[in-house]
């Protein structure tokens, strides 16, 4: 029972994952448009694929395991990806954020 509840967490969590990633792909597509950055927005898409590799690994191998640590640090890399990417794009917020009172 606990390694169910386990595994469907790990779901829960890639689709959140995804579901924000695919948001965040296309804001982020429509901000590189309109200030003609580089079109980084496609590794998203990466780090979602990268998720469902990890997902999938866990799947099969659920009732023993045995592949767990290594699905869970390739889940944790497409989810660095996902952090990186959003960072890359919208890490010149945080500083326009606080310099807006001066």
């Amino acid at each position: 029972m606990n390694a169910f509840l386990d595994m469907l967490n790990w779901i829960l969590l890639f689709i959140t994952l995804s579901g924000m990633a695919l948001m965040l792909r296309e804001l982020s597509r429509r901000l590189g448009d309109a200030l003609r950055t580089k079109k980084f927005y496609f590794l998203y898409d990466a780090g979602v694929a990268v998720l469902a590799v990890a997902v999938a690994i866990m799947l099969l191998s659920y009732p023993e395991g045995s592949l767990s640590l290594l699905a869970r640090l390739i889940f944790f890399g497409g989810a660095a990806l996902i952090a990186g990417t959003t960072a890359r794009y919208w890490g010149w917020i945080i500083p326009e954020i606080f310099m807006r009172g001066k």
